[in-house]
């Protein structure tokens, strides 16, 4: 079964040269790479040449009728793209040699990209001599590698007459290596791009953008004139692709690119200047850069540009993306038909009720035989969802047969920590302010130490679940006024604490009840007693806090024995004269549900912006998934954010010219091995006790050397040393429940070594 497939893109009128060239291809191992060469328009003779080649060899050869257009190397590429069949493809240029063992280390290479912060390799290319090219056509690659390496290392890499082996040297070459699936959500090549030159510069600067795992150089979008030998200042976009090059160099992996007097055709300066001023065009429009579907496979359309759906790792999750933008002027049946008369695989979708117009198109899909993909923020922090079953309040997904199930050993006590971090740390769904404690609170609030608190967390009275979710005769008004006819028949030992949601601009106040806005919506829930809301996303997060809500709009966690309806305020103070304690197996396995099955997890960045006069919105900005869970693919978990590539040995040609700007990491010591640097930091804390961060330092030392045990009990010793840092515990949680990397969203603990 082959893993990669190789796309050499020719045209020519006379094939002896590239036979020539191509038949020292004849010693590599090809175990497992299939080739296809794609000729585009040669003309018919020389077309059967090239077929009598390929055959014998077994590679594949896909001819292009574009004889009377002008040589495409984006058209040529794209056709290879597309009738490849294996998930790992490469383009080659028929002037590349390589050792004989290059395809199989560069297998071997794919295997662990997602091990890296890349999405693509970029092989560099020493570009020979005419004298030092004849060498290896009389002598064979492997023999002269080693030497033309070492001349690439010794000459000028800008090109120089007095160079005798090479003409100069590509840090970063049009060599691409990536998933066929990454290639063409990335949009694959442009097709106005004519001739030779600049497609693979617009190729690699969208790669670029799409990947979101990697941190972008000042000016990313600027293309510095600079040679990429002498790239200094990480900036611009080459700098980053210089720095994939240099992975691939640092392992020793090149090309060599044999001489050959320059090709009159080619049209490089024109488009090199496109390729510009594409890459400043991206500037406006990084989340709208179109995915190029495969056309032999139906579509997952991916409906508008929404920011948490234009994402590599969502795109990833899919097997074959395509957007299609909203267009509120397009009437939202005939929109809905465009989709449907693609016979997609799947839509996916954000917040079918956003609009008015989205909301049509979701409901003409689902006549037309599509149930689109809903996706929307959690209930719990870094959560999103992807469900089938549409907007969380009106899903099966969360029906009790599909969660309550009995938990492993190990499952419970997971899924326990979980809870146990998220009741006691400070992670909420909005911004808050810090936490304090329920005895601060109930000074700063002037509750006294024995009444009871019933806590109303307030929601955005314009908001989807709010507006649409109602029952008739129950809305969030009327709950609001049931609020204020209980808050005046409490029984004499409760009182009434409410929080306005944190975006609202409309403030509620309860004359006879008593205002939490300033505290943690977490402190609050912790002193209170029972929890009341409409349909709050927070009474899912009140089950970890043990506390039974009562309900007063449709939800999805009306589970007997956790939670139950609110009918009517009367009803409401017989209620509170016996509050029945919360079914804690229940709540743990509907959560290991949402965590383990349901929920997608992902960091991002917001700012609050005024949408009209009622509430505010969080403007996502940028967004990173951890963990991508979509029904009917395969889950996808994403390494951000374990490298920071700053501090790799890969960022060493910026070094200087960063520490100048004071943006590099500090000096590095070294003490050896893992476990001799594990046993340096033990020693350091056994000299002095007061200082837990040496225990945290000498625990990733252990994990880096494969004692997991051993990092475990300095973590715990440091867990309790300090004990408001919700850090080490979280790392803590995640070594010894890897898993929850995903949900926490947490890195290593910086140590200099």
């Amino acid at each position: 079964m082959n893993a990669i497939t190789l796309i050499i893109s020719i045209r020519t009128d006379d094939f002896s040269d590239y036979r020539k060239r191509l038949e020292l291809r004849d010693v590599l191992d090809l175990q497992s790479v299939h080739t296809i060469i794609v000729d585009d328009g040669s003309p018919a003779a020389v077309s059967d040449d090239i077929r009598a080649f390929c055959e014998p060899r077994g590679y594949e050869y896909l001819r292009l009728d574009t004889a009377e257009e002008p040589f495409s190397l984006s058209r040529a590429r794209n056709a290879g793209i597309h009738a490849a069949a294996t998930e790992w493809i490469c383009f080659e240029d028929a002037d590349l040699v390589y050792r004989s063992d290059f395809y199989q280390r560069l297998i071997r290479e794919l295997e662990i990209l997602d091990e890296t912060p890349f999405n693509f390799l970029t092989v560099p290319a020493v570009y020979l001599s005419a004298d030092q090219s004849e060498r290896v056509f009389a002598n064979g690659t492997d023999a002269e590698y080693e030497r033309a390496l070492a001349r690439a290392l010794l000459e000028d890499p800008r090109g120089n007459p007095s160079n005798s082996s090479i003409q100069h040297y590509a840090p970063a070459s049009s060599v691409i290596a990536l998933r066929r699936k990454t290639a063409l959500y990335a949009g694959a090549f442009d097709e106005t791009f004519v001739g030779w030159g600049g497609e693979d510069r617009d190729f690699v600067l969208r790669l670029l953008v799409v990947n979101n795992r990697i941190e972008k150089p000042a000016d990313f979008y600027d293309t510095k004139p600079w040679n990429l030998n002498e790239t200094a200042d990480f900036a611009g976009w080459r700098a980053l692709y210089r720095l994939h090059g240099d992975y691939l160099a640092r392992k020793g992996m090149y090309a060599l690119h044999l001489f050959h007097e320059p090709q009159t055709w080619r049209t490089g300066g024109r488009n090199l200047k496109l390729a510009e001023e594409r890459a400043s065009e991206y500037r406006s429009l990084p989340a709208k850069l179109h995915a190029k579907p495969d056309p032999n496979r139906a579509p997952d359309i991916v409906v508008g540009f929404n920011i948490h759906l234009a994402n590599e790792q969502v795109l990833s999750a899919l097997s074959n993306p395509e957007f299609i933008d909203e267009d509120t002027k397009i009437d939202a049946d005939a929109y809905a038909r465009t989709i449907l008369d693609k016979k997609p695989a799947s839509v996916l979708m954000w917040n079918p009720y956003g609009t008015a117009w989205r909301e049509q198109v979701y409901r003409a899909l689902i006549s037309g035989g599509i149930t689109p993909i809903v996706a929307e923020r959690g209930a719990l922090p870094r959560a999103l969802y992807f469900d089938k079953g549409g907007l969380c309040v009106e899903s099966p997904s969360y029906e009790e047969q599909v969660w309550n199930k009995p938990l492993s050993d190990e499952e419970q006590a997971a899924i326990a920590d979980y809870i146990y971090d998220l009741r006691f740390g400070d992670h909420a769904l909005e911004k808050q302010s810090q936490r304090v404690g329920t005895s601060l609170v109930r000074q700063n609030l002037n509750i006294p130490a024995d009444a009871k608190i019933l806590f109303i967390p307030l929601q955005l009275s314009d908001d989807t679940v709010t507006t649409r979710f109602c029952e008739p005769g129950r809305t969030y008004l009327d709950f609001i006024d049931e609020i204020k006819r209980l808050s005046l028949a409490l029984p004499h030992d409760w009182v009434i604490v409410y929080k306005n949601h944190p975006l609202s601009l409309l403030q509620i106040d309860f004359p006879s009840a008593i205002c939490g806005d300033t505290a943690h919506v977490h402190d609050l829930l912790e002193a209170s007693s029972a929890v009341s809301l409409y349909n709050s996303g927070v009474g899912v997060i009140s089950m970890a806090f043990n506390k039974r809500v009562f309900y007063y709009g449709p939800c999805y966690y009306g589970f007997d024995g956790v939670n139950e309806r609110f009918i009517n305020a009367g009803k409401m103070v017989d209620r509170l004269a016996s509050v029945e304690p919360v079914d804690e197996i229940k709540v743990q396995r509907f959560y290991h549900y949402l965590v383990n099955h349901l929920y997608s997890f992902a960091d991002w960045h917001a700012e609050i912006a005024k949408v009209n006069g009622s509430s505010k919105r969080n403007k996502v900005k940028w967004i990173h998934f951890t963990s991508v869970k979509i029904p009917g693919y395969a889950p996808v978990q994403s390494q951000y954010p374990a490298i920071d590539l700053r501090r790799s040995v890969l960022f060493d040609p910026y070094r200087q010219h960063s520490m100048g700007n004071r943006s590099a990491a500090g000096p590095v010591t070294r003490f050896g091995t893992f476990a001799e640097a594990a046993a340096h930091f033990e020693t350091a804390y056994e000299k002095d006790k007061s200082r837990p961060n040496l225990l945290r330092s000498a625990a990733e030392m252990h994990i880096r050397a494969g004692n997991k045990e051993r990092a475990i009990v300095h973590l715990k010793l440091a867990s309790k040393q300090l004990p408001g840092n919700r850090n080490v515990r979280k790392r803590l949680l995640v070594v010894k429940y890897p898993f929850l990397k995903r949900v926490f969203g947490e890195s290593e603990f910086p140590v200099n070594v």
